[in-house]
């Protein structure tokens, strides 16, 4: 009896029907004319690059080809060497998300809070128009926040993400859900819902800058803001449901591209709404990676 290979990733919730662990290998078709019609190869590993303060490492963001690095209280600049540089200090202990305007990083932290990460120096957003914050992306001159805990979001003045005006937000509004994050792919901002999400475009409008784009409304949500990512020309996103989707292009529909075992093994992690998602290309092949810390990796 010729017992194969697994192939992928994909224990059943009954076993005889299919065990498969494929661990840091992935899956390639050969040519037609080869002597077996799919290989396995390795995934990459990983080595020590730098070591940055006392940690926890809460967020990564490149811009303009340097890394900065938030490790424990502590913004870093870090060159190719892994040496680190202090650039000051960033409030909070958890996860930030950060967005730049090829001058200045916006860092959002969980309790809301922004600030701001430059070449020389760390600041808090002190303008008193400054909302409790979700998340930050950046479009168009603009730093835009979904608000917490609300369906509003808000933007910064133009080129500055010191300056806040009152008036300046709007609120997606097609279905009573909270913003959980904002997210900008090829020039569209993605407002992600718990249960909703609606697509929003820079139209030039005096009175406010962004307006919806027409039909472009998922009715599929967010439960883990940080599985957001892009790549192959979407977004990628872990749904309220559980089940990993892609944008499917300008029809906006939610396409589904996890498997059955994934979606079965996402519902017994208690933590999932902390999974963080990121793409890595190897040889032509694009990889999300899906990480429940503490839990387990997919990709």
């Amino acid at each position: 009896m010729q017992i194969n290979f697994a192939r992928q990733a994909y224990q059943s919730r009954s076993l005889p029907i299919s065990a498969q662990r494929c661990v840091n290998l992935f899956a390639e078709s050969m040519p037609d004319d080869a002597k077996v019609p799919l290989v396995l190869h390795g995934t990459p590993g990983l080595r020590l690059f730098a070591t940055l303060g006392a940690g926890p490492i809460r967020g990564l963001h490149a811009k303009n080809g340097v890394l900065f690095a938030v490790s424990g209280n502590t913004a870093y600049a870090v060159d190719t060497t892994g040496t680190g540089f202090s650039k000051g200090v960033v409030g909070g202990s958890d996860r930030l998300i950060m967005a730049d305007n090829g001058t200045q990083i916006v860092a959002v932290t969980t309790t809301g809070d922004g600030y701001i990460i430059t070449d020389f120096t760390t600041v808090p957003i002190a303008d008193s128009d400054f909302l409790p914050a979700s998340s930050v992306a950046y479009l168009d001159g603009y730093f835009i926040f979904s608000h917490k805990d609300s369906g509003e979001f808000f933007i910064s003045d133009i080129s500055d993400g010191l300056s806040y005006d009152a008036l300046e937000f709007a609120a997606a509004e097609s279905a009573p859900d909270n913003l959980v994050a904002a997210f900008v792919d090829h020039r569209e901002l993605w407002l992600f819902g718990k249960t909703s999400i609606e697509v929003w475009t820079n139209t030039g409008n005096a009175t406010f800058p962004f307006e919806r784009v027409t039909n472009a409304i998922l009715e599929r949500g967010c439960i883990a803001p940080a599985s957001i990512a892009k790549e192959d020309n979407t977004v990628w996103w872990l749904g309220d449901d559980l089940v990993v989707y892609r944008g499917s292009g300008s029809g906006y529909a939610p396409t589904r591209v996890s498997t059955h075992a994934i979606e079965f093994a996402l519902q017994g992690f208690s933590n999932v709404a902390d999974a963080e998602g990121s793409f890595y290309t190897q040889e032509g092949h694009k990889f999300y990676v899906l990480k429940i810390p503490d839990e387990a990796t997919f990709v």
